[in-house]
């Protein structure tokens, strides 16, 4: 087995020295971004991983991160999407010399409140994916020390950051390239709950349309984030099929979806109903979800780049405290339903 690679060896690679390199690594502020991405690219190619028992001596951490991954509603890993914040979380926290621990809702985690529970568990801070904004256990949270990050839900007192997709801008991007068709009633199938994705990627919709004067409040309506509740969304917009006309109005030339689970729904609507996808109708979804690329007609998407999300999660829990939220770009990918 090829020994260790250390820092000193890393930094003599990047011809860096050894402090700026330990600061890359640690996600500090006072070394530039490309810095800490060219470390860290190469970090990863060596295999570059600090010491955990050195690295524990010195600071008193143990080398393992909790997250807690809130699947509240039970669903299958290929219908959460927070499961695919596991990969980017995974990598970072290795590079750094951490381990993770996956926690899930349990009625001890609610008695002792989340970040108490997490210490029992002996880890050196926490990522929330999947957090409610209603949660009552989160009253308390603002008030500790601990260190923890929230992804997709902001949360009051996060000091260590809150990391997201910049769903507005994605949505909005995807709009333009709507527009770009000639396409002028737009429909819009968002999700419903208030959680902070559906509320911004909603919120965008309507500004966009607002300010273009596109905006129809019948072409818009909340539901479940599932395929069946995509379809029967759509079954309401479309209902007229073929026609052109749905309970007296015409019916939208696109639709844009907040989830591709929902975009999926709707593309089996559409197909129900005998019209052609993109030809009478475009279908756009947010995601990027590995169904999209294999459906038929694959499925034009905003896609979201999980791994970066959750490298910057960790970034951030183990980096220098950064209140101001993290948006991580979306990106628009092309394909045979628009």
């Amino acid at each position: 087995m090829a020994d260790r690679i250390s820092l000193k060896q890393l930094a003599r690679e990047l011809g860096l020295s050894e402090s700026t390199v330990s600061k890359a690594l640690n996600g500090r502020r006072d070394v530039s971004a490309e810095v800490r991405e060219r470390v860290r690219e190469l970090a990863d190619a060596l295999g570059y991983a600090p010491d955990p028992a050195a690295r524990g001596l010195a600071t008193g951490k143990r080398g393992a991160i909790g997250v807690y991954l809130l699947n509240r509603f039970g669903r299958p890993a290929g219908e959460y999407f927070g499961f695919n914040f596991l990969g980017g979380l995974m990598k970072e926290a290795q590079m750094r010399g951490n381990d993770l621990m996956v926690f899930q809702e349990s009625d001890e985690a609610a008695r002792d409140g989340y970040l108490h529970y997490a210490r029992k568990r002996g880890v050196d801070g926490v990522v929330f994916v999947g957090m409610w904004p209603n949660d009552p256990l989160c009253a308390g949270l603002s008030d500790d020390v601990f260190p923890w990050v929230s992804i997709d839900t902001p949360i009051p007192g996060a000091a260590r950051g809150f990391v997201s997709t910049d769903n507005r801008r994605g949505i909005r991007d995807m709009l333009e390239e709507i527009c770009a068709r000639g396409c002028r009633r737009i429909g819009y199938i968002g999700i419903h709950g208030g959680g902070y994705v559906g509320t911004e990627r909603r919120a965008a919709f309507e500004d966009f349309c607002v300010e273009r004067g596109l905006i129809d409040k019948t072409l818009m309506i909340d539901t479940a984030l599932n395929m069946r509740a995509g379809y029967n969304a759509a079954m309401e917009l479309l209902g007229g099929g073929k026609t052109g006309t749905v309970s007296g109005r015409e019916r939208p030339e696109a639709i844009v979806c907040a989830s591709d689970l929902q975009a999926l729904g709707c593309l089996r609507a559409a197909r129900d109903l005998g019209l052609s996808v993109p030809d009478d109708l475009g279908v756009a979804g947010f995601d990027d979800i590995p169904a999209a690329s294999l459906s038929s007609p694959a499925l034009t998407t905003a896609a979201q780049d999980a791994d970066a999300i959750g490298r910057q999660a960790i970034a951030s829990l183990l980096g220098e405290p950064n209140p101001e939220p993290v948006l991580i770009p979306a990106r628009i990918v092309l394909r045979e339903s628009l």
